[in-house]
């Protein structure tokens, strides 16, 4: 996946096991984010609002919680995309 691909309301978890299938788990109401066997190897990839910048967050990151970035440009962007809802699972960090 390329940094172009990104959507800006998304979470991407970065998986740290593709044979994990708890992503796809229907019963569940929420993705597998909190529950994750791997919660210290899973970072959580979200794009920056103001800067279009990767910001890397640790799997133990809460959806609720506002993160704010430092920008290239001097700004400082607030983001809240974590609270759309919105989860993409992917096994390699974008380029």
């Amino acid at each position: 996946m390329n940094k172009s691909e990104l959507e800006p309301d998304v979470t991407y978890l970065l998986c740290p096991d593709k044979d994990c299938k708890l992503f796809y788990d229907t019963s569940r109401i929420m993705p597998c984010e909190s529950d994750c066997p791997g919660q210290d190897e899973l970072v959580k990839i979200i794009q920056c609002h103001g800067c279009e910048e990767l910001i890397e967050l640790p799997g133990d990151h809460h959806m609720m919680r506002r993160v704010d970035h430092n920008c290239l440009d001097g700004n400082r962007a607030s983001n809240f995309s974590r609270m759309s809802g919105r989860y993409q699972l992917i096994y390699e960090k974008p380029e």
